[in-house]
């Protein structure tokens, strides 16, 4: 949904749907010319994007991480049933009180909350099939079982 690629493809052969192309852009921009935080920290903080200056997270001491809004629970009722996704966004405060900034590599910017959980309600929307952007199909994998 969201990874940018290696070379515009994921897991090596698909192509990458480009989102957030903002943040991407955001994010290979001069570490000083930062004026604003990613989209994307609406599905939690920190960020890594590979860079020494590429960290994005809480920029308050003793803050370190933000937890995601959106919970992810795959179940399966019965063997014999096909498991189904069961997703449950819960949003919230995203930073205590008074601690509105967010570090973007070395700039520290103020949290725009304005339009905070867009990029997830553009996802669950996507998931339940009112998106113009298809739900692509599962990418199967080799089963796994742990001893």
């Amino acid at each position: 949904y969201r990874s940018w690629g290696k070379d515009g493809k994921v897991l090596g052969s698909i192509d990458s749907e480009r989102n957030f192309t903002a943040d991407h852009d955001l994010m290979k921009s001069p570490d000083r010319s930062r004026g604003r935080h990613p989209q994307r920290i609406a599905f939690g903080l920190p960020h890594n994007y590979g860079q020494p200056n590429g960290k994005v997270e809480p920029a308050a001491d003793g803050i370190d991480r933000r937890a995601s809004p959106l919970f992810i629970h795959i179940h399966q009722a019965a063997e014999t049933d096909v498991p189904v996704a069961v997703v449950a966004f819960l949003p919230a405060a995203f930073l205590p009180p008074r601690h509105d900034k967010i570090r973007v590599g070395s700039e520290q910017v103020r949290l725009q909350s304005h339009d905070l959980w867009k990029p997830v309600a553009a996802f669950m929307d996507r998931m339940g099939g009112k998106s113009e952007k298809p739900v692509r199909e599962p990418i199967v994998g080799e089963e796994v079982r742990l001893a």
